[in-house]
C-alpha cells in the first residue's frame, strides 16, 4: 500500500544519504526530500568534479526484486541528463541485510539492451 511504499522510500533515502559521502567524491550533496517530499524527479543532487549529477533512489524490502517504477518526469530526466543521472537500487530496505546497487547512465543501458523496459497501459 501507499503508506508502506512511502516508508520504504524514506528509509532507502536515509540509507543512501548516510552513505553517499563514502560512495563518491562529492563536494556537495543536496537531499531534496530531507524535510518534505519535493516532487522533483530525483532525490539527490550532487557535485562531482564540478559536475551536477542527479540520483534517484529506488528501494524495496525484497532481496531481489528487479522491477523499478519511474514516473514520467523521472524517465524524462534520466534521458535528458544521461551520464549525469543514476539510480541507486536499495534491496532489503529496513533490514540489517540491506545492500545497494548503483545503475549509472540507465538511459544508455536501455539503448544498449542492458536494461529491459516494461510499459504499463
Amino acid at each position: 500500500n501507499d503508506e508502506v511504499r512511502l516508508e520504504v522510500g524514506r528509509w532507502s533515502e536515509e540509507y543512501v544519504h548516510s552513505n553517499l559521502q563514502q560512495w563518491g567524491n562529492y563536494s556537495s550533496i543536496i537531499w531534496e526530500n530531507e524535510h518534505n517530499e519535493s516532487g522533483k524527479p530525483y532525490d539527490f543532487k550532487v557535485i562531482e568534479n564540478g559536475v551536477e549529477k542527479y540520483i534517484e533512489v529506488k528501494g524495496t524490502p525484497s532481496a531481489s526484486k528487479d522491477l523499478i517504477y519511474l514516473s514520467n518526469n523521472e524517465w524524462n530526466l534520466m534521458h535528458e541528463k544521461q551520464n549525469d543521472y543514476f539510480i541507486i537500487r536499495v534491496y532489503n530496505a529496513g533490514k540489517s541485510s540491506v545492500t545497494s546497487y548503483k545503475i549509472e547512465n540507465p538511459s544508455e543501458r536501455i539503448k544498449n539492451g542492458l536494461i529491459e523496459v516494461a510499459l504499463k497501459i
